[in-house]
Parts: structure tokens; sequence; C-alpha cells
């Protein structure tokens, strides 16, 4: 019994050897340069898509799915290149159009909207009510170079868009010194953090010129049932609220 109980273990260690255990499934989640959107090296008040991965981490690491989420920001071009191809799993927080739907594979649910609005000086007197107000007041009106803002702006008849600005420092300390720009487009959720924290002359007007849901995109190339269990997550945190407590912390205010 002793030499069949060795043989046994010594054809059970082979057989490790041979044939290892299968590592646990691993998600790569990527990280934009954009606050409040994400803040880097810290677990809490991580940002708005930051927490949302912190909290899809515990989610999936109950499952066996561990998480791994990138600690140095990517720049957006990028982040899609990354998850087209499959060097990275999902993204947190993209704009939906039919050029991106034929590239990714879009949550169920979208998980949070922002709104496009204006930046001004702070003794700005006009607040324009409309793209139609902002098309007949012939002044420029600054935007993010190749964002979803700019070409909605530049579409709208009568509009002068400068949108030569790659940094969004840059856009506010030229809209602060009344240069080039009376305004500046871009979305609620990063405008009013950028407008507080850059202690500059300027606030964000109260016009709300568009609307547009924010969704989680998975690389086509993610296994299907990796893809299901991430969404179904994305989902419950919709669905249960979770989401809109996170969008609490850093929801959009002027105070």
């Amino acid at each position: 019994m002793c030499i069949r109980a060795l043989l046994i273990g010594i054809l059970s260690s082979l057989s490790a050897w041979i044939f290892p255990a299968a590592a646990d499934p691993q998600l790569r989640f990527v990280v934009q340069d954009s606050q409040p959107k994400y803040f880097l090296n810290t677990d809490e008040n991580a940002g708005l898509c930051g927490d949302i991965y912190i909290a899809l981490r515990e989610q999936l690491g109950a499952q066996g799915i561990s998480v791994i989420i990138d600690n140095e920001y990517t720049p957006i071009k990028r982040i899609l290149a990354l998850v087209e191809y499959g060097k990275a799993d999902a993204f947190c927080g993209a704009g939906r159009n039919a050029q991106r739907e034929s590239r990714f594979i879009y949550s169920t649910d979208a998980i949070y909207s922002v709104s496009n609005v204006v930046a001004a000086h702070s003794s700005e007197l006009v607040t324009p009510a409309s793209l139609d107000d902002l098309a007949s007041m012939q002044s420029p009106v600054g935007a993010f170079y190749g964002t979803s803002s700019a070409r909605f702006l530049k579409a709208h008849s009568g509009i002068t868009v400068d949108d030569k600005f790659t940094s969004l420092d840059e856009a506010l300390k030229t809209l602060a010194g009344q240069r080039r720009i009376r305004y500046f487009y871009y979305h609620d959720l990063g405008l009013y953090y950028l407008v507080k924290t850059s202690g500059l002359p300027l606030r964000v007007l109260g016009t709300k010129f568009r609307t547009t849901p924010q969704w989680m995109i998975y690389s086509k190339k993610m296994p299907d049932e990796l893809r299901q269990s991430l969404d179904a997550e994305v989902s419950h945190m919709v669905k249960s609220g979770m989401i809109d407590r996170i969008w609490a912390r850093y929801k959009p205010a002027a105070d």
C-alpha cells in the first residue's frame, strides 16, 4: 500500500507539472487623464470611473476573475486602440456613435450622463441660452481638440470654433486672459472641476446645450463568458443604485 500511495503521489506531481492548473482569468481596465473621472494612486475617491473600477474589481474577484486597474494615464486615442485590439479589456466613460459601435461592444446599460456647458471669464455678462445664441454672438468658442464636443460644436452652422487646444490648462488660461476665445465648451463633469481647482477668474454658465449618456466599452476580443460576467456586474451596479451613489461624490456643481 505504501508503494502504491507513493506511485500515486509521484504521478499526481508529474501531472501537475505537465498540466498546470489554469490561471484565474484576468481583465485589464485602462485609465484616462481626465479628472474627476479618474485619479491615480488612490483606492479611495479614485474618481467617478476609478471608483466604479474598484467596485467591479471586488465583485468580480468574488467570482475568481482578477482585475488589473492601470496606475498610469493613457491618452484616449491609445485607450481606444488598446481596447479594440484586445490589449485592454474595458474602459469606463465612453460616448456612443456608429463608428465606435463597429469597434467595441457597449455595456447593456449606460452608466452616467454628461452635459455640454461653457465656461467664461468671471466678468462675462452674457449667458448664451442655445447654440444659436453662440452663433449669433460671432465670438470664437474654444473646444478641446479631437473630442466629440468639438465635433458637435463645429457641426452647428455659424459658430466659430477654436479647437486647437490640446491642453485643458492652456484652454482655461487663454479664457481667463480673455485672449482668442470668449467661451470654452466642454462637458460639465470635467469643466466644473477644472474651473473650481484652477484658481482662475472663471465660472461655468448654467446652460446645458446637450446631454449624452456615457457607457462602459468592452473589447470584442474578450471571451464571451468574461464579458457577460463583467456586463452583468455593471448592470447590477446601475440597477441597484450603486453607481448613483458613486456619482453623488463627483456630481458637477458650481459650489
